[in-house]
């Protein structure tokens, strides 16, 4: 699978599902576009999943991290 085209899909998948406010999902999503980009040595992740990254991290009381 392309590069590109699969981070489109996981972000946009991620997106969704913050919009449905399916918080749960969302973290899944989110670790397995991370463990896709970590695998690939594609580390660039744009400013819209680096906020629901952070928004789940605050959900689950994260803070610091999530900062």
């Amino acid at each position: 699978v392309a590069r590109l085209p699969a981070f489109i899909v996981y972000c946009s998948t991620i997106d969704a599902c913050a919009d449905l406010e399916d918080y749960r999902r969302a973290g899944d999503w989110t670790r397995e576009a991370k463990t896709f980009c970590d695998d690939r040595d594609f580390s660039r992740w744009v400013g819209i999943c680096r906020v629901h990254r952070a928004e789940l991290w605050r959900l689950h009381g994260a803070w610091e991290v999530a900062a």
